[in-house]
């Protein structure tokens, strides 16, 4: 991606062209700049776990700044790493959309995905 921006810039258009969503991952973190938020034609950024972990004042002064800043961008934010309901709510309060935890159910393949949706929403098949 950092080697050729504007290459990745040109995927990136051509798979939103198509329909496909695009998240920047890991947000605030290394390689996830800001300049990307202009750069690349994301969706959603996904706020990085150490963001989230962080129970400090200022934790929540950054977090709700993230949320704002990407609302104001036409971006959706996916907070991850939630360790309890308590942050998930808060989160919530704050204007952040999704959430991302292993207490809401551990990574799985695209075929359990769907067998575990068929199973907790049969109505939804017919």
């Amino acid at each position: 991606v950092m080697d050729n921006p504007e290459q990745t810039a040109h995927v990136l258009n051509t798979l939103k062209k198509i329909g496909i969503g695009l998240s920047l991952d890991d947000f605030g973190t290394g390689y996830s700049s800001l300049a990307y938020l202009t750069r690349f034609p994301f969706d959603t950024i996904k706020i990085d776990k150490s963001f989230v972990d962080d129970a400090t004042p200022k934790r929540a002064v950054l977090l709700k700044s993230m949320v704002n800043m990407a609302h104001e961008l036409g971006l959706s934010v996916v907070a991850e790493g939630i360790s309890d309901e308590s942050d998930a709510l808060e989160l919530r309060q704050m204007g952040c959309e999704y959430v991302q935890s292993f207490m809401f159910g551990a990574p799985m393949p695209g075929d359990q995905v769907l067998k575990t949706l068929k199973e907790q929403y049969p109505l939804a098949q017919a």
